[in-house]
């Protein structure tokens, strides 16, 4: 089977390769998606079937279009001359066999009833692509795409050089060894996830089914991003060279999960359905994206692996119930009584409640270089007294007394408050930040180790269908639709109804308005719809 050929196109700056890079012109990149498999269902018994295939996907090298695709891994990246062509090198053996089983036992059918109990697990490997962004984000960087500069004439004043826009063409491409880089390496491969799940359904008694699932799954070489060029003590490895950022495959997560669930089918006019999941998903990068803590680079720049926490996309528990109920049918001869019961009657009201924990986050110092390897939002403090409480109120902030929670040890080792610089000791700190900036160590503190506060959402509706008598085929839909039906808010951050995005609880110790601030990230509002449809 051959996936759908695939062009994503940018505007870029370039319009030829010849060593400089100039102009405006369009990148193309053609991507053919190739899959191929077989699957094989064998019902080895009558009660007893196993299903097994494999997969091959090949992507191709889709960066290989641009002037200059990828750079080295590691510390060659700074070494080699900007200008070097790396190209992508292709993934060719991303094969994924799969395999899963479905057993109803037998020999205990006298206690458990006949075929009343399903067993069922799997195991598949699986591959991600290479999404477009990463070549676009390539495509708009440096030496893909250079600049240059416009100096104002001598002895302008005011705004500058007049008509500076009709001066563009004239500026010539100029590559600055210090610019920073946006790219990826040139051994990039497809992300590899392992997967697996076993469960036990049962049927129950008045038309309820049950099962009990464990889940779990495996991801290796991740997207994450990578600085090849980092700082020591407020200088670059290679001096000479800018930021290397690039897209590696140093990721990897985890997850486990019990997933429990209940499901009655329609009968007597009522349906129902309840999911319960009690997980726990962990990695060291969430995303080549800011998921956390405003930053996507670990705290050490030399070691990933020490990132390892709580994934950006955990959620400890979560629990949705959906449920419809149909009023029963009323079926009489009489006129009379059909006519009494008109106005109870053909009303279906259904509902769906879901609670979940919040998403966890990360204390960070944004802005603030704590370590001196010149990234400005992926330090962190230490952690001292974990029960300290945090007061950035105006009130406080404004007190030369008063203690936030935050302090710093300063070069002669003395404990003063962060933001008010009233003297303290370790035990009135939640956190202490090293007020040496560029030449400290990295914080005690892990990545994701706090969690916004979690979510209740409640929505329901009302449903009445009004057949028109004379005409069977025409009828009017009467709906009344309720959102957070209960006005309950909720705290850390979401999308509102019409759209909006609210943000989680601030991390950013720098930010006095915001940090640890839950008041500022509520959401919700009960939003009430009606509407009628004419149906015929």
């Amino acid at each position: 089977m051959f996936g759908p050929g695939e062009f994503h196109r940018q505007l870029h700056g370039s319009s030829r390769f010849d060593g400089q890079v100039v102009r405006i012109s369009l990148f193309s990149f053609p991507e053919t998606l190739q899959a191929y498999y077989f699957q094989d269902a064998w019902k080895l018994r009558p009660n007893l079937t196993l299903t097994y295939g494999l997969r091959y996907e090949f992507q191709g090298t889709p960066l290989n279009v641009l002037p200059y695709p990828t750079v080295l891994p590691g510390a060659q990246a700074a070494l080699a001359p900007e200008t070097q062509r790396n190209i992508q090198q292709s993934d060719k053996n991303n094969f994924g066999p799969r395999a899963g089983f479905a057993y109803t036992p037998r020999f205990w059918q006298r206690w458990l009833g006949q075929d009343k109990t399903v067993i069922r697990g799997g195991f598949g490997t699986f591959y991600d692509v290479l999404f477009a962004n990463i070549g676009d984000n390539n495509a708009a960087s440096v030496p893909n795409t250079l600049g240059g500069l416009l100096v104002s004439a001598a002895g302008t004043t005011g705004r500058g050089t007049p008509g500076a826009l009709q001066l563009v063409n004239s500026v010539t491409a100029t590559l600055n060894p210090l610019s920073s880089v946006t790219t990826a390496v040139s051994n990039l491969v497809n992300p590899l996830i392992y997967q697996w799940n076993f469960g036990i359904e049962r049927s129950l008694p008045g038309k309820f089914l049950f099962t009990a699932a464990y889940v779990g799954n495996r991801g290796e070489r991740l997207f994450l991003n990578e600085q090849l060029n980092p700082g020591v003590n407020g200088k670059r490895l290679d001096p000479n060279r800018g930021s290397i950022l690039a897209r590696t495959n140093e990721g990897n997560s985890t997850y486990n999960g019990l997933d429990l669930t209940v499901d009655r089918s329609l009968g007597h006019g009522f349906m129902f359905r309840g999911a319960y999941t009690w997980s726990k998903a962990l990695d060291n990068g969430s995303d080549v994206f800011t998921t956390s803590g405003d930053t996507t680079s670990p705290q050490n720049l030399f070691n990933s692996s020490l990132e390892k926490g709580p994934s950006a996309f955990d959620r400890r528990h979560r629990a949705v119930f959906t449920w419809i109920y149909q009023t029963p049918p009323f079926k009489t001869s009489s006129a009379l009584a059909r006519a009494a019961s008109w106005p109870v009657r053909d009303w279906q009201i259904s509902g769906i409640f879901s609670f979940q924990t919040g998403a966890p986050e990360t204390v960070y110092l944004g802005g603030y270089d704590q370590n001196g390897d010149l990234s400005a939002a992926n330090d962190r403090p230490n952690l001292s007294n974990p029960n300290a409480p945090i007061n950035y109120s105006p009130a406080c902030l404004a007190s030369s007394t008063c203690i936030t929670g935050v302090g710093q040890i300063n070069p002669n080792g003395t404990l003063t408050d962060w933001n008010t610089g009233a003297p303290g000791t370790a035990s009135q700190f939640r956190y202490i930040v090293t007020n040496v900036v560029g030449d400290g160590p990295n914080g005690n503190l892990g990545r994701n180790t706090f969690y916004n506060p979690g979510r209740q959402d409640y929505t329901m509706a009302l449903t009445r269908i009004i057949k028109l008598p004379r005409w069977e085929t025409h009828q009017l839909e009467f709906r009344v639709e309720a959102f957070d039906v209960f006005n309950h808010p909720n705290a850390g951050g979401g999308t509102t109804q019409d759209g909006s995005s609210v943000p989680g609880i601030s991390g950013n110790i720098i930010s006095t308005a915001t940090f640890m601030n839950k008041d500022v990230t509520y959401e919700g509002g009960r939003t009430v719809k009606l509407w009628l449809k004419y149906r015929f």
